[in-house]
């Protein structure tokens, strides 16, 4: 088994070819974010796996990325590097370069020097850029020359020129720019459908560059790029020669005045007042076209006071005055990356991210009527219930790669026949984040563990892991078991089937994305307990490919086998009766298979799947740890695949089912959900495991279980809060002849979910 597991890693290494790249990813989240100007520039907004991250860069080795991944650190704490495709940054957004061509691009980009006629010039800007606030045009005074001339008529005539030279671009947005924020001179254009916040206008890269280096720690995403620019020039003419002579206004910080004898104490704090105007003639390369600038307001900043302490510039006063005291003292800046820095956190990152810590509050309520099957003697199997959850989740960063993270609720039930209030704890664990560049983090405490599909596990378990995510070679490794009770009820997104207290478990899963949005993953499950001791092996392949019209087809295909053995309680008919425990052999496969193919210009999609587990002598049964709830038909909307009502475990059973969705009004939180279900047993038997307890054993002798029907409404009325209906009716087969007067059954569910 181990030589198997090796090879498959060596495989799947091996499919890494030149199509993919390193990017480092900044943000993730399950659900859209909108590009803020505060991004860096040529990050992308990209949707993979369900999941929208914000990434930056396509770079050749993991050794190039990582000057990006030390830049980027001070603005987004936990970013980390990935692998990914080449072809997701296509569209223009891409930085596939070697380390050499970024640290060139990240000081400067070579302007253009080849001349064009200035007519060219005009037409070819106006069909790139429009200048939303300008910012005040260069303003040259041109006159006669200080050596004496002749008298002569004079002319002011003032001309507007186009001038290439070198700006600094500081922002980027898809949404207006408030220049109040921005520093004083600083213009505002419109190019290529984003607004792009421009600084000065310097005839060489080494006039910009000090500007820059002052600019960029209140810009992280600065960068100097070529541009042409309108000035605006007076010119006085004469008879004979004219000489020019340039005036510049222009405002210089306190900080870039010339030093006093002692040492100025500048101000630690980030936004200081302005400046005040001066001018000068100044014809220094590096004064040049230089302006007072204002601090950049941070956005969702909490306005505590140490927040606002520039460390850097404290770093540099106490430097600079122990060097003036001790002139032959030289203070050595470290740049060794300990242990500590890895596994606590960037050497550059002195402070937490922000936000620190984030709590939600939510609750839930579940209506749930069920009218199932009635025996001979006229005894029906029914119940309705409600239940209502009021939970909080509570995440917080102790350290910049480190967090804990809670989820705590309380249970109202109430039924015909009982009401009682529980506490439990879904979640309660600590885990690192982006820990030795996201290839390896860690895990312990209880955790809620699941597959996309939730055909292996779903379910909240006392584990310890090791795991790596957002990448094309994914693997998770979870041990552990259940120290509390589970709380078992039947209804709601997290529904737990049976109490899995002392169930020791073992997970591993490796997926690989061999092409866009398509993985194979290998699973292997071990769980040992009070009703099953078996060992789990299973592939599966999924996936979606988009056709020429836009139209989506997905695909997905589950294939296990099971090995080991399940506890049974059976009572002998003697007097008086005794009930013992069997153990009864498990070894047998099954498997799900299934696909989608989506109509993108009518909001729906088909759907259809089969389903088996083996029965007879090589009888399959499927974990314990899952609950056959998932929403790989629509984002999230998740339901019982096999049924609303009948529920089966895919065990000695066929299982055919077809499907129609559809967005309502174009929108997916708008969602209504029909399908049909066909059940059949694999070999006829009297003994069979369903969810649902609101039916009866077969009889034995018939294959046959029946069909059911279930139609879902899900609508959501804002971000995380939604309603949901669930109808689903069954219609028994003679599977349930001589068992059941009334072979049907119905199962009707309102679910409502708030957070806030």
């Amino acid at each position: 088994m181990r030589n198997k597991i090796l090879l498959s890693f060596f495989a799947a290494s091996l499919l890494y070819g030149n199509d993919t790249c390193y990017s480092v990813q900044l943000l993730s989240s399950n659900k859209p974010f909108n590009y803020k100007s505060s991004f860096p520039q040529g990050a992308k907004i990209m949707h993979i796996n369900r999941t929208y991250t914000l990434r930056y860069g396509c770079f050749d080795q993991v050794r190039d990325a990582k000057p990006a991944l030390r830049r980027l650190k001070r603005q987004f704490p936990q970013a980390y590097i990935v692998s990914t495709y080449r072809y997701r940054f296509k569209d223009g957004n891409s930085h596939t370069k070697s380390l050499q061509t970024f640290k060139k691009d990240l000081y400067f980009q070579p302007a253009n020097t080849k001349k064009k006629h200035p007519s060219s010039l005009q037409k070819e800007e106006s069909n790139i850029e429009e200048e939303i606030i300008p910012s005040p045009p260069i303003k040259t005074i041109v006159t006669q020359d200080a050596t004496p001339q002749v008298s002569a008529p004079k002319q002011s005539i003032q001309k507007v020129r186009k001038k290439s030279c070198f700006t600094i671009d500081l922002i980027e947005s898809q949404n207006p720019i408030d220049n109040a924020n921005l520093p004083l001179g600083t213009k505002i254009i419109q190019k290529y459908g984003m607004y792009i916040a421009q600084y000065g206008c310097f005839d060489t890269v080494t006039q910009a560059k000090p500007t820059w280096q002052r600019l960029k720690k209140e810009f992280p995403e600065a960068i100097i790029i070529p541009t042409t620019q309108e000035i605006v020039e007076e010119t006085t003419e004469k008879l004979g020669p004219i000489h020019k002579r340039f005036q510049t206004i222009h405002t210089l910080s306190p900080l870039q005045q010339k030093p006093k004898s002692s040492l100025p104490k500048p101000s630690f704090y980030k936004k200081v007042p302005t400046a005040h105007t001066k001018q000068s003639n100044c014809s220094s390369e590096t004064e040049k076209n230089i302006v007072a600038c204002r601090d950049k307001c941070i956005e969702n900043k909490k306005n505590y006071p140490w927040e606002n302490i520039d460390l850097d510039a404290v770093e540099s006063y106490v430097n600079a005055l122990v060097e003036q005291r001790i002139p032959k003292l030289t203070i050595p800046k470290s740049s060794t990356r300990s242990l500590s820095h890895i596994l606590i956190g960037n050497e550059e990152n002195t402070t937490y991210p922000t936000p620190q810590e984030k709590l939600n509050f939510y609750t839930t309520a579940s209506l749930n009527i069920n009218y199932g099957q009635t025996d001979t003697n006229g005894t029906r199997l029914d119940n309705q219930s409600l239940t209502v959850t009021a939970g909080l989740k509570y995440k917080y960063y102790f350290l910049p790669l480190w967090y804990f993270f809670t989820d705590d609720r309380a249970l109202l039930y109430l039924s015909k026949s009982k009401a009682e209030t529980k506490f439990d704890v879904k979640e309660l664990y600590i885990s690192s984040d982006g820990l030795f560049d996201n290839q390896a983090n860690f895990l312990i405490g209880r955790k809620y563990l699941k597959d996309k599909r939730a055909w292996y596990y779903k379910t909240s378990l006392d584990s310890v892991g090791i795991f790596n995510k957002h990448d094309l070679l994914l693997y998770e490794l979870y041990g552990g078991t259940r120290l509390t009770d589970s709380i078992v009820f039947n209804t709601g997104e997290d529904e737990s089937l049976v109490n899995l207290k002392d169930t020791k478990f073992l997970i591993g899963h490796l997926s690989y994305e061999y092409l866009k949005d398509n993985t194979i993953e290998g699973f292997y499950i071990h769980e040992d307990g009070n009703l099953k001791n078996a060992d789990w092996v299973g592939i599966r392949m999924q996936g979606k490919i988009e056709r020429f019209n836009q139209d989506k087809i997905s695909y997905w295909a589950d294939v296990a086998h099971a090995n080991g053995s399940y506890k049974r309680l059976r009572t002998i008919t003697t007097f008086p009766p005794i009930t013992i425990q069997e153990n009864k052999k498990i070894q047998g496969l099954g498997f799900d298979i299934g696909g989608k193919y989506t109509f993108t210009r009518y909001n729906s999609a088909i759907a259809a799947s089969v389903a088996y587990g083996s029965g007879g002598g090589n009888l399959y049964r499927q974990p314990s740890l899952t609950n056959n709830r998932s929403n790989y038909l629509s984002k999230d909307i998740s339901f019982r695949r096999y049924g609303s009502f009948f529920n089966p475990e895919l065990s000695n059973m066929w299982i055919s089912s077809v499907y129609f969705v559809h967005h309502l009004w174009g929108d997916q939180n708008k969602t209504a959900i029909a399908a049909l279900h066909n059940y059949m047993q694999d070999k006829a038997s009297s003994t069979q495991y369903f969810a649902s307890p609101y039916t009866y054993a077969p009889n034995g002798k018939k294959k046959n279980l029946g069909s059911e029907i279930d139609l879902i409404l899900h609508y959501d009325l804002f971000d995380d809060t939604y309603w949901r209906f669930v109808l689903g009716y069954f219609f028994g087969g003679e599977a349930f002849n001589n068992k059941a007067s009334k072979k049907d059954g119905l199962n009707a569910q309102i679910y409502f979910k708030y957070l806030w």
